[in-house]
């Protein structure tokens, strides 16, 4: 009887052994690429100390992050007064600066519920685009812009914003004839950041004038720089 006890007891001694080697094994949930967080505060050479055997940890300070590279996704910063237009699935492009002058196409994946303050005390919610399949090597923190097409009009004729005017309520352009200004009505459609949609009172090739700090007049004699 004795020796059947020390044997039960052996027993389950290892099998504790075993759950606390399954826990002490870490399994990742996905491939991919192991970033060293900094854990404390900079040392006397102003680093910060990185993880490492022996390492103090404390909870819900992660000491080591897995990415998956294949999988990045670009995260952008929508102002509130947009944020409600946005939906998954549209189509977006993204540049970033380490190529310059290359348009990555892509869509939105996500729209993250919870707002974050901006350094000016604005309020913007972030915004993920998938960047998987884009034959560049995107890393970690990398920079950019993105721009989202929320609408689209095919064919539309457009002025950049700073050649609109506006009077009273009326929008108007100058338009260049013969070095001239000439105060002209439109009627304005869709418009964006940097573009206005024209539905009247201009045609393909017309030339306008851009708001600057010279103050317009109709008739004023001007020089179209080339």
């Amino acid at each position: 009887e004795a020796a059947e006890a020390a044997v039960a007891s052996a027993a389950e001694a290892v099998s504790v052994a075993k759950c606390i080697l399954d826990d002490a094994t870490l399994s990742a949930p996905l491939d991919g690429v192991v970033f060293f967080n900094a854990l404390g505060t900079p040392g006397a050479d102003g680093k910060m100390p990185q993880a490492m055997r022996g390492s103090a940890v404390a909870p819900g300070a992660a000491p080591f992050s897995i990415v998956d590279l294949e999988g990045a996704t670009f995260t952008a910063e929508v102002d509130e007064a947009d944020i409600d237009r946005l939906k998954v699935g549209m189509k977006a492009t993204v540049t970033l600066d380490a190529f310059a002058g290359e348009e990555i196409k892509t869509t939105v994946v996500r729209i993250m519920a919870a707002a974050q303050p901006t350094a000016t005390g604005g309020t913007v919610f972030p915004v993920e685009l998938a960047l998987s399949g884009t034959g560049k090597r995107i890393l970690i923190g990398m920079k950019g812009d993105t721009t989202i097409d929320v609408s689209s009009i095919s064919g539309a004729l457009t002025i950049p914003l700073e050649a609109l005017f506006n009077e009273n309520g009326e929008n108007f352009v100058y338009k260049i004839e013969n070095s001239k200004l000439v105060k002209t009505t439109i009627t304005v459609g869709a418009t964006t950041d940097t573009e206005v949609e024209v539905l009247k009172g201009l045609k393909g090739g017309d030339v306008v004038a851009l708001s600057g700090p010279t103050q317009y007049a109709d008739g004023m004699t001007v020089r179209v720089k080339k």
